[in-house]
């Protein structure tokens, strides 16, 4: 268990710093497209997006929703790999759907303010510290509770 949790963490982290978080909804967001936003295949510019400060609490549901965000991106790649080249767009298509609706089913979160958030991280250095202190505590209080096996 404590592999899988070291594992987890790890790719929370890559997931929260390394992928591009807005974009996998961005284009299929209603809620994302009913704000003022550049024309379709546009990116959203750093000067098009408001500037917020989010609360601590939004930011713990964010990394409640990086989690499963995550997992079900891990559950569709291996599904990528087993499945026949034909079914890879409706793989996809489905993780998608499963990953917007786990971050709607997290309390306090929505895709409008998960886009958010997942967009500042990438050029907010404060806001890249405070989750990722969010995320080294959840990390730490996993691994205290998680029973340690003596062989």
């Amino acid at each position: 268990m404590t592999i899988r949790t070291k594992i987890i963490g790890t790719a929370t982290l890559a997931a929260l710093f390394a992928a591009p978080l807005a974009p996998a909804f961005a284009q299929t967001s209603d809620q994302t497209s009913e704000q003022s936003a550049p024309a379709p295949g546009q990116p959203m510019l750093q000067e098009d997006m408001p500037s917020q400060s989010f609360t601590d609490a939004q930011l713990e549901s964010f990394v409640t929703a990086v989690d499963a965000v995550t997992e079900i991106r891990a559950e569709a790649l291996l599904e990528l790999q087993i499945a026949e080249p034909a079914d890879a767009e409706t793989v996809q298509a489905e993780a998608v759907t499963r990953m917007k609706t786990a971050v709607d089913e997290t309390p306090g979160m929505d895709l409008a303010t998960y886009n958010a958030i997942g967009a500042a991280l990438h050029t907010d250095a404060e806001l890249n510290d405070r989750v990722a202190a969010l995320v080294k505590t959840r990390q730490s209080d996993t691994n205290d509770t998680t029973p340690q096996g003596d062989g």
